[in-house]
């Protein structure tokens, strides 16, 4: 009876090791952070779903300027600030191998394939203009996140998608082709 109890401490004790390894690599459990770019500043939360995927919350304020100059339409030009809420599951698919590289992978740094999802309500629109219209946004992207120290991190990113734009003012609804452009810097802090 001794030997069976030594034995199942044993192994629990193996596997409890095991386990507080295994939750360590690829992505991190949970972090919160703010970032900002030329057009915008966020805050952001990442949550752990798997090894590799991790599933992002955002909201932030999307800014907007414009300027341009026809010989049939004329000059136009103009500012928007817009509220945006962003969902973005993002597949981080080299953070595995960053780390057995001996590599940092602190708040995901990595590169990550994602299906960024963000919704510009109609209401809460600061601009000149009164056509900006609230949109819904569906991008996949590729991109890369680093960090710089243990809290500062910057993300390069680029992807491709649909802009539906929501109808306001007379203005019917229609959609576009759209590029995306990530070019941000920002703090993250570990949730415990």
């Amino acid at each position: 009876m001794k030997r069976v109890f030594i034995i199942t401490i044993a192994l629990f004790g193996v596997s409890g090791v095991f386990d507080v390894k295994a939750q360590n690599n690829g992505v991190e459990n949970s972090f919160w952070g703010v970032q900002t770019g030329l057009l915008g500043v966020w805050a952001h939360s990442e949550t752990r779903l798997t090894n590799k995927l991790a599933f992002r919350t955002e909201a932030g304020i999307d800014a907007g300027f414009w300027y341009t100059k026809s010989t049939w339409f004329g000059e136009n030009s103009g500012y928007a600030l817009i509220p945006v809420l962003t969902l973005e599951p993002r597949l981080y698919y080299n953070i595995l191998k960053r780390q057995t590289k001996g590599k940092s992978i602190v708040h995901n740094s990595a590169n990550y394939l994602s299906l960024k999802t963000s919704v510009h309500p109609s209401f809460g629109i600061v601009s000149d203009k009164s056509e900006v219209n609230g949109d819904l946004l569906i991008l996949p992207s590729w991109g890369i996140r680093r960090s710089i120290g243990r809290h500062f991190n910057y993300e390069l990113g680029l992807g491709a998608g649909y802009d539906y734009i929501f109808p306001k003012n007379g203005v019917r609804d229609h959609g576009e082709f759209v590029i995306g452009l990530n070019l941000r810097i920002g703090y993250s802090h570990k949730i415990r």
